[in-house]
């Protein structure tokens, strides 16, 4: 029989406590060590998936989005744990899953053409947003996070949070 309280057995906080480790490391551990096969299962989503999921969390490993990509006029986020893109509306956060415009915006960034933070009015957390038809050239793959890292200092400035 399995009990009750599974998950609790299971979770991060108990597996350190228990060992008397650092939850955040044993979290880091655990998800370097799962990355590769959550890239490749990445890869084998299929396009009718990545073009129609329109929800919020990754299709792949259910995490929260930290930068979106505007390719042709449509919308995508893209996962900084498993790299997969994958269509969503323009009226979303990427945290709470607020839809209402009255509470979603953005800044542009003046001196970076082609990109901006969207951001919820509701919970205060934000995406960066690369807007690829507007950028003379593309950053490379899987650098996206790191090549936007003026975008997380103006964004924490203007007192919004990241999602992780």
């Amino acid at each position: 029989m399995i009990p009750a309280n599974i998950n609790h057995l299971f979770s991060f906080d108990t597996i350190a406590e228990n060992h008397n480790l650092d939850p955040m490391l044993l979290y880091g551990l655990g998800s370097t060590s799962i990355q590769p096969v959550m890239e490749t299962l990445g890869t084998m989503v299929t396009e009718d998936i990545r073009g129609n999921w329109r929800q919020r969390l990754c299709p792949v490993c259910s995490r929260e989005a930290i930068i979106g990509k505007i390719i042709e006029r449509k919308r995508f986020f893209k996962c900084n744990f498993c790299h997969t893109e994958y269509a969503v509306d323009y009226t979303v956060c990427n945290h709470c899953d607020n839809k209402d415009p009255d509470y979603l915006a953005y800044y542009t960034v003046t001196d970076k053409y082609g990109f901006e933070i969207d951001f919820c009015k509701k919970c205060s957390h934000y995406i960066k947003i690369i807007n690829l038809d507007a950028l003379p050239e593309q950053i490379p793959d899987k650098l996206e996070d790191i090549g936007t890292l003026a975008l997380d200092y103006l964004a924490q400035e203007k007192g919004l949070k990241r999602s992780f």
